[in-house]
């Protein structure tokens, strides 16, 4: 039988965040990847677009 679409993570969510299904791109990738990426803090809203540039 398939997963049921309501199943939540039940483990600590400031430790894994990243495992929430509610949350967005920015909050869900993973630290090293931000690394890796050059990033010191996960990607917001205002980091991506036209306001980033100025």
């Amino acid at each position: 039988m398939a997963h049921s679409p309501h199943r939540q993570h039940k483990g600590c969510q400031l430790c894994k965040s990243h495992k929430n299904r509610r949350n967005g791109r920015a909050v869900r990738e993973p630290w090293p990847v931000l690394r890796k990426t050059g990033k010191r803090r996960r990607v917001r809203r205002r980091d991506i677009g036209d306001a980033a540039d100025e």
